[in-house]
């Protein structure tokens, strides 16, 4: 096997591991993190290493804190969503100086071109329902 078909192999497999142990993942990402930013102070603040050591924890700590509330309101989401078989979708809306008019996705929507992927009905905004600027 060639080093270019390792690489999609080897991306999938993080990722499928990231997805299943998604709190093991952040801690390994924490320790990562926080030896970085120690080192990083370390460099920063020559005179104190106590000092550098804890301005990085606490830096560090925020951040991790941060990502653990992601995760578990993500992972909230999806329970409740699948309890009801919904499901997430983030849609990218053009830009507003696109030569593309903008409009209202509907069912099955594919772009001028053809191309595009179909929007479920859920997704869709309600019959009634008043935009900003109406």
């Amino acid at each position: 096997m060639s080093r270019t078909t390792d690489r999609p192999r080897i991306r999938e497999v993080v990722k499928n591991w990231v997805r299943q142990h998604p709190y093991l993942a952040l801690a390994l990402g924490y320790v990562l993190f926080f030896v970085v930013t120690a080192a990083v102070w370390l460099v920063v603040d020559l005179d104190d290493p106590v000092d550098a050591l804890f301005t990085a924890f606490f830096y560090t700590l925020v951040y991790w804190l941060l990502a653990l509330f992601q995760i578990r309101n993500m992972r909230k989401t999806k329970q409740r969503l699948d309890e009801h078989g919904q499901f997430r979708v983030f849609i990218r809306y053009p830009r507003l100086s696109s030569r593309f008019p903008q409009r209202h996705l509907e069912p099955g929507h594919r772009n001028s071109r053809g191309r595009g992927y179909p929007v479920p009905a859920c997704c869709l905004r309600q019959p009634g329902a008043v935009r900003a600027g109406n």
